[in-house]
């Protein structure tokens, strides 16, 4: 006779240890999945990761021919509804239209420095005489060559958050004012300089002189660039900053500002201030690192 063998099972105590085990992972995970699912989803950190991945080409691109490389961007006139709009004249509240950033493509110099045959370009092209180089997209295998646009409604523009901005006793209100990118100083603000684009469509076409005379021609594009050491060059401007820090908008989302109780009814009703969903880049001009605070 064979002695018949005894079966293992669990015991209630160890099913309840690993039903408790799996209940604190789920919820542990549950949180990190919602916030990964919320910021896939969020318009503006998605252009934030994707500018900064944009510029990161440009940086490797950079170091790796050994050439100026930029950043391109496309600007235009964007209406911003219901904001807090700083120019040259003050605060403005209600709809504006500023000068805003809205898409992106990586770009290479050439000049006289790199191109013993940047007379002969200049002469297919058709550009002016006065132009000392110019930028073209990289090779077009890229997909960052392309003009790539922003989420719809998100713009790069400067932003400053400013203290007692018309209220005077309210210390630690803080408001968040868009300008334009052309307003005063602020593309030495947000470490940008202007680059010389030809028309590339018009190469070899006796139209090619007479495009750039043109009124309303659009030649001269906003960029920031990366030199072969992966440094971000300064701006042409006397203003050199250390750390730029951009502010990608999101101006189709924004909410009335939570004002302290002491000024609330201070403020007309058709002055009243919104905060605008937004993320920021920080892009370092001695290392070119780019981070993205989102």
């Amino acid at each position: 006779m064979f002695a018949r063998r005894k079966k293992q099972g669990y015991t209630l105590t160890e099913l309840l240890v690993v039903i408790g085990i799996v209940g604190m992972l789920t919820l542990i995970s549950i949180p990190s999945i919602f916030r990964f699912y919320k910021d896939a989803t969020d318009p503006v950190k998605r252009t934030a990761r994707e500018l900064a991945q944009i510029m990161q080409v440009a940086k490797i691109y950079a170091m790796t021919y050994r050439v100026n490389t930029a950043v391109v961007y496309s600007d235009v006139f964007v209406p911003v509804p219901m904001t807090n709009v700083e120019t040259n004249q003050g605060v403005i509240t209600g709809e504006r239209h500023i000068r805003a950033l809205v898409s992106a493509a990586v770009m290479y110099e050439i000049s006289k420095k790199n191109n013993e045959g940047f007379n002969d370009i200049r002469d297919r092209l058709g550009f002016p005489d006065s132009w000392d180089s110019i930028y073209v997209p990289i090779e077009a295998k890229s997909e960052y060559g392309i003009n790539r646009r922003f989420e719809d409604g998100v713009i790069l523009c400067n932003v400053e958050f400013r203290e007692n901005v018309l209220v005077p006793n309210s210390l630690t209100l803080e408001i968040p004012l868009l300008r334009s990118v052309d307003e005063g100083n602020s593309t030495a603000t947000l470490g940008l300089t202007k680059v010389n684009v030809p028309f590339l469509d018009l190469e070899q076409t006796a139209q090619a002189p007479m495009a750039y005379l043109s009124t309303g021609a659009k030649s001269s594009w906003y960029a920031h660039i990366f030199g072969p050491d992966g440094k971000l060059l300064p701006t042409s401007n006397t203003i050199v900053k250390e750390r730029y820090v951009l502010a990608l908008v999101d101006t189709t989302n924004s909410e009335p500002m939570i004002l302290p109780a002491n000024i609330q009814g201070q403020i007309p009703a058709d002055s009243v201030w919104v905060t605008h969903k937004m993320s920021l880049l920080s892009l370092f001009r001695v290392t070119g690192r780019i981070k993205a605070e989102i």
